[in-house]
């Protein structure tokens, strides 16, 4: 178990061009390729990891599976990834996912909220830098597609958004941080905006 901070930044698309100004101007190194991501997430039929999330409770849970590239659910590697927040702080399990395929279609027990099954799945392209020390992401062309039980049709909606997070070991500074990232920091949950986006769409036809 390592425990993380997990930093978002806001930058708002317009401002790529800066970010990337400046990361490349403060040493950054490209970690991996530019890659895409893709995610399905899990919840109870009551969405209780989304109002968790919300309101900040702990210990609080996101589980997905997620592929990287050009995957399917019947084909490729899969991995099972639980995101825990927790009074000591963050941390992530990751294993292999035997039958993703299955595990979409049947859903799992979480032992901490019971019963989970697919909710809506999350695509976007992710960029990876080392600066000073830090990891930072970049994610863009962000897409959230929906399933159980939002399903109502198949939505697909675009977030317009950039997402730009810095992640550290525990044990970083958070002056050091502060410093270091002269970005204001926001709150920015694809799990939740994809819940928000969809949820209006859905409204939108029903009403």
């Amino acid at each position: 178990m390592s425990f993380r901070i997990e930093q978002k930044l806001q930058v708002v698309q317009s401002q790529m061009p800066v970010i990337l100004d400046w990361i490349f101007s403060n040493g950054a190194v490209p970690l991996y390729p530019r890659r895409r991501i893709n995610s399905i997430y899990f919840d109870t039929s009551s969405l209780h990891m989304y109002h968790d999330s919300n309101e900040g409770s702990l210990p609080r849970k996101k589980v997905r599976i997620r592929c990287y590239g050009e995957c399917n659910h019947d084909s490729g590697d899969h991995f099972l990834e639980t995101k825990i927040s927790s009074v000591e702080g963050r941390y992530k399990t990751v294993e292999k996912c035997r039958d993703a395929n299955r595990t979409r279609r049947l859903g799992a027990i979480d032992l901490q909220y019971g019963d989970i099954r697919p909710v809506l799945e999350v695509s976007y392209l992710r960029e990876y830098f080392q600066v000073k020390d830090v990891r930072l992401t970049i994610d863009t062309n962000i897409t959230y597609r929906s399933s159980e039980p939002l399903r109502v049709g198949r939505f697909v909606v675009p977030d317009e958004n950039i997402a730009v997070e810095v992640k550290a070991p525990n044990e970083t500074s958070l002056d050091y941080l502060g410093n270091e990232f002269p970005f204001p920091r926001i709150r920015f949950s694809k799990y939740a905006r994809a819940i928000e986006a969809l949820s209006i769409q859905i409204l939108a036809r029903n009403g």
